[in-house]
């Protein structure tokens, strides 16, 4: 053998594969990303190896079955690349990749048990080739690895345009050049050998397949510097988690500690000993158990609550100690505690209906108030249907659970329970469904309130407001709710007096409409001072009806708001027939006022004690008082003393007897003492049977 360019080239690329082998090695991470490519490298190199074996070999007549370790090492190469492509854009195996890996292992098959892939090797002055193949070994070579490797290619391609904000953008077009220059120096340089026989040309195909890995380099740097390795993530979690992590050996001498778990250890004042153990820090707790949410305390201060959390600490299978995470949960427990006084001061529990696994978890608050025991019973979907829910609302609930969950937004409903001593509670139901990425419902959360007695309150305040909305109704008063300009409700009674047939025309009329133009601005301004606090009352009012009659009224308003906004709700009563009746009782009044004043004779009123309250001006003039001097006086201080004992018997007689009236003869003495003979004809003064006194 002497030397040739092509005998080395092989030892060159296994040398080249071996630099970025090492490399990526050297890096720890063995990511999907990284065992992908060492996978792919590793081929390259064996195929390198063997190429090399191959042409420096010696008496390979004996050695044939070597040879067909160059196909088994070759052919994987396609298949190999697709996979790091895969990786490398984070896509998910599928069909075609698995259908090329079929084709690979089939293709490998027929290389151990058939000599399609050697048929046989050539000796050249610079050392042994192997001949040509059977036709069928192109085309498997072809869909082993030129179709997948320009599938990878073409992966890549599409990656890079759809998406250019990718941070590897760079790293993957060095890829697609440097891929798709190698693959067409291989083929290129393989075919014209195989088809023209140039087996003295220099061989391209193994250091072809080496730079490709140094293409490939970059994108690999750069992938796994963005991509924190799972030790890394590990170390930062390890460091940044909000609760203190133990790593503990065998014996439970902790080894290692976070920032927070080191806080605890001096806050004990055990941090002088060298190998402390963790059964020094926490009450109730053994280093050899695990734990899962255990609840106890620090043993240098007791008023905090804290969970632990233990498990084996296991290395390639091997356990190597214990892992200890340690919470503070206080405050999460002082939470709970108001959250449960809360629930207990509302009568409100909550609960969870995990449907996938069929469990139902209640509060200690909905245990009381379904009076069930929290130690022996077991709350599940279908006994809060039987043993709970009133048998009325099963299919009610049922119905309106089905409909709503499915939309993943909150609802609520109000539904009855009946308890084990038959009575029956309201309750009001808030919850809402958890879907999964399928859009089906696999978790119900939700509270319960217990609300009968509100519901009773409600019931009640509805019932008291239906018979105010009657009384309203059926008042035989007009009642009309208004401001100062618009009439916002009224009653059939408020309909009838202003002569409408609707109370939708009654409400399309203003206040102002009622009133003439002279008063308008008064009344407005009565109502606004009303409805700002000013008492003001509405007496023997004119108003105008629609039809353009007027009547009187008399009102009375009380403060009042009618959606929202302040508002005046008035009764109004027609008072039209008094007011015309007291008109004609003042001109008759006026009347007789004027007979009396004008009549010749003395005309005066007493009580049933005989005391002046009316006296005429001819009484003044004969017995010369004046109407203030007698008025609230006995009527005697007119009749002569002779006579006095005479008029009182007779009074006391007629006020005893059935006449309305009696006529008598008296002595009478004026103010100046003059006496004079007076007839009298008197009368008794009724209010229906009962005599106020006399005239």
């Amino acid at each position: 053998m002497i030397f040739h360019l092509t005998v080395f080239l092989p030892l060159v690329a296994f040398l080249l594969n071996f630099f970025v082998w090492t490399y990526i090695i050297s890096l720890g991470k063995y990511n999907k990303l990284n065992r992908a490519i060492i996978f792919y490298l590793s081929i390259v190199m064996i195929y390198s190896m063997l190429v090399f074996y191959l042409r420096v070999g010696q008496s390979l007549e004996t050695n044939f079955y070597l040879l067909k370790l160059i196909p088994m090492s070759y052919l994987p190469l396609g298949v190999l690349f697709l996979n790091f492509t895969y990786h490398l854009l984070r896509k998910n195996p599928d069909k075609i990749l698995y259908g090329f890996s079929f084709i690979m292992w089939g293709s490998i098959l027929i290389n151990l048990f058939t000599n399609i892939f050697i048929t046989g090797y050539i000796k050249s002055n610079w050392g042994y080739h192997l001949d040509a193949s059977h036709p069928l070994s192109f085309y498997l070579t072809f869909i082993c690895i030129v179709l997948p490797s320009f599938l990878g290619v073409f992966y890549l391609i599409i990656e890079n345009k759809k998406n250019p904000t990718n941070p590897l953008n760079k790293q993957i077009k060095m890829i697609i050049v440097g891929s798709l220059g190698t693959w067409s120096i291989v083929i290129i340089s393989e075919y014209l050998i195989f088809i023209y026989g140039a087996y003295e040309i220099v061989r391209l195909g193994p250091i072809s397949s080496a730079v490709l890995s140094l293409f490939i380099l970059p994108a690999i740097i750069k992938y796994n510097f963005i991509t924190p390795s799972q030790r890394e993530i590990s170390t930062k979690l390890f460091s940044s988690l909000p609760d203190a992590v133990f790593l503990l050996d065998e014996n439970g001498i902790i080894i290692e500690s976070n920032k927070v778990a080191k806080n605890i250890i001096d806050s004990t004042k055990l941090s002088h000993i060298k190998e402390l153990s963790a059964n020094s820090l926490f009450i109730n707790y053994s280093h050899t158990q695990n734990y899962t949410d255990h609840i106890t305390r620090l043993f240098s201060n007791q008023t905090i609550s804290i969970s632990i959390c233990q498990s084996d600490y296991k290395e390639f299978g091997f356990k190597m100690g214990k892992l200890l995470i340690v919470k503070d949960v206080s405050t999460v427990m002082l939470s709970e505690q108001q959250l449960r006084q809360a629930q207990e001061v509302s009568n409100t529990g909550s609960f969870q209906y995990d449907i996938i696994t069929n469990t139902v978890t209640w509060s200690e608050e909905l245990y009381k108030i379904y009076q069930k025991d929290s130690e022996r019973y077991k709350p599940t979907n279908d006994s809060f249907f039987s043993d709970i829910l009133h048998p009325d609302e099963k299919n009610r609930i049922k119905k309106i659970v089905d409909q709503n969950i499915i939309s993943g937004e909150p609802f609520e409903y109000i539904y009855k329970i009946l308890l084990l001593n038959n009575e029956v509670r309201i309750m009001h139901c808030k919850c809402i469904g958890t879907l999964n990425d399928e859009n089906v419902p696999i978790c119900i959360d939700g509270t319960a309130q217990d609300i009968t007695e509100l519901e009773n309150v409600r019931k009640k305040l509805h019932e008291s407001d239906e018979k105010h909305r009657n009384l309203f109704e059926n008042s035989p008063e007009a009642i009309v709710i208004h401001d100062d300009n618009s009439i916002f409700y009224c009653n059939d009674a408020a309909v009838k007096l202003s002569g409408l047939n609707s109370k939708e025309e009654l409400h399309a009329l203003k206040v102002t409409n009622f009133f003439s133009a002279d008063y308008i601005k008064n009344v407005q301004k009565d109502i606004s001072d009303y409805i700002s606090g000013v008492h003001i009352e509405i007496k023997n009012e004119e108003i105008i009806l629609p039809n353009g009659s007027s009547i009187f009224i008399e009102a009375i308003g009380v403060r009042t708001k009618f959606e929202g906004e302040p508002a005046i709700q008035s009764s109004i009563r027609n008072i039209t027939g008094r007011i015309l009746a007291e008109r004609q009782l003042i001109e008759s009044e006026e009347r007789y006022r004027y007979a009396i004043e004008n009549s010749s004779d003395i005309i005066y009123n007493t009580d049933l004690d005989g005391n002046l309250t009316f006296a005429n001006s001819v009484f003044e003039l004969i017995s010369g008082y004046s109407e203030t001097e007698v008025l609230g006086k006995d009527v005697n201080i007119l009749v002569a003393p002779s006579h006095q004992e005479q008029i009182k018997n007779e009074y006391f007689d007629f006020f005893k007897s059935s006449d309305k009236n009696f006529i008598t003869s008296v002595k009478a003495q004026t103010k100046l003492g003059e006496e004079i003979w007076l007839e009298m004809n008197i009368n008794k003064i009724y209010n229906g049977k009962f005599i106020l006194g006399f005239t």
